[in-house]
């Protein structure tokens, strides 16, 4: 398979360009995030008007 560049047009002008994908040569740390980032405690639960929206029917 050809590395090759495509560019997806319209009406004559260049909007797009698809590359080939590479990948990261560099490794991941797992932890470098830790104590970074904060999920809520009630992140897990969902305001009564969206949970009726997704037809959950909540008795709180």
């Amino acid at each position: 398979m050809t590395e090759q560049e495509v560019i997806l047009c319209k009406a004559g002008k260049p909007v797009a360009k698809l590359v080939p994908y590479q990948r990261s040569t560099k490794l991941r740390t797992p932890g470098t995030l830790q104590r970074k980032i904060k999920i809520a405690d009630d992140f897990d639960i969902l305001p009564k008007d969206i949970a009726e929206t997704f037809g959950e029917r909540r008795s709180q």
